[in-house]
């Protein structure tokens, strides 16, 4: 009885902390290899254009910086993103006239 009720309550443990946690996928669509920065801590080692964060908090600070120097820093908050989940962004160029 002990047994069966420590390895229920350490699989109710384990399903409530695996949905304390949530996953961001960011890509370019114009294929400009980039950084990505979650909450100052650098995500990826070599720049890429499509890059997977896993393991976030619903708040997060992201910062992107763009291998090519003449691209500018994109700094994006989220709020209240979706825990268990994961949140696909896209980086689109516009053209300012």
């Amino acid at each position: 009885m002990k047994q069966t009720l420590l390895i229920l309550c350490a699989s109710v443990f384990t399903f409530i902390n695996a949905q304390n946690a949530l996953n961001i996928v960011i890509f370019a669509e114009d294929g400009d290899p980039f950084f990505v920065y979650a909450n100052g801590i650098k995500q990826n080692a070599e720049a890429q254009s499509n890059v997977r964060v896993t393991g976030l908090a619903p708040n997060v600070s992201l910062r992107i910086e763009f291998a090519n120097k003449t691209l500018p820093v994109i700094k994006q908050n989220t709020y209240d993103l979706a825990l268990g989940m994961e949140h696909t962004f896209k980086i689109k160029r516009t053209r300012k006239q």
